[in-house]
């Protein structure tokens, strides 16, 4: 496959300034703070990080052995104008492969879905074996319950797929994980003061109401399934080995 500068997709929703990495880190403690092992000097480790922006919030939240690896020449030298500890690699699989059981929790954020399908249960067992006795593997991918499922597979020329709970469950359960969760994940944060009247409140109203609705499409549709299925853009895994 020819090279490409991946790195003018993801501009389009992230940049290297240091006030986008401030900002972007409250959205990483909020929702995977309490998946991060208790120990801040466990090694962690970062598939495909991208301009490095859960790195630099791991960081944050004091962290002290974080990595990242990415296949993106333009990603990785802006986690290096951060002084992010990342490694550009040629592939990941291999590099995984190279580094068997080292570390106590794996996250890879929007990837999978950049991976074609049948290198899926490849890439997933070679972030076992990278994985201690043990460790966790925490992953996001696009939602294809979503009520905008096709933009967001379509969005990125790089996506070959898209995921719902159960599609997503199944290639890790396959891939020699014991047990994984599916669930939920929001970009969108509830105000803090949801009754003073302003534009964000008025966004999370209008967010709140057609997500009802949404959920009750689902329930008509499926009948009790409905009623659990993840609706939000993304889904979360969380996988022990």
């Amino acid at each position: 496959m020819d090279k490409i500068d991946y790195s003018i997709q993801y501009k389009k929703w992230h940049n290297d300034s240091i006030e986008h990495y401030e900002n972007s880190s409250s959205y990483y403690e909020r929702n995977f703070s309490h998946l991060l092992p208790k120990d801040k000097e466990a090694n962690i480790l970062d598939v495909g990080c991208g301009f490095g922006l859960a790195i630099y919030a791991m960081k944050k939240m004091g962290y002290v052995n974080v990595m990242g690896i990415d296949i993106s020449p333009q990603q990785v030298d802006a986690c290096h104008k951060k002084n992010l500890n990342v490694e550009l690699v040629n592939d990941s699989v291999k590099w995984l492969e190279e580094h068997q059981n080292e570390f106590d929790t794996i996250i890879s954020l929007d990837v999978l879905e950049h991976i074609p399908v049948e290198h899926h249960l490849r890439f997933l067992k070679a972030i076992n074996k990278a994985l201690k006795m043990d460790g966790k593997f925490v992953c996001t991918v696009p939602n294809a319950n979503s009520t905008f499922a096709s933009r967001w597979r379509y969005v990125d020329w790089t996506h070959f797929t898209s995921f719902c709970e159960h599609s997503l469950e199944f290639v890790i359960l396959n891939s020699g994980f014991k047990s994984v969760v599916v669930s939920e994940i929001e970009f969108m944060k509830r105000p803090k003061f949801p009754f003073v009247l302003r534009k964000s409140i008025i966004h999370w109203i209008l967010f709140k109401t057609m997500r009802y609705f949404r959920r009750l499409e689902a329930i008509a549709e499926l009948g009790a399934e409905g009623k659990t299925i993840p609706l939000s853009l993304n889904i979360l895994a969380v996988a022990q080995k």
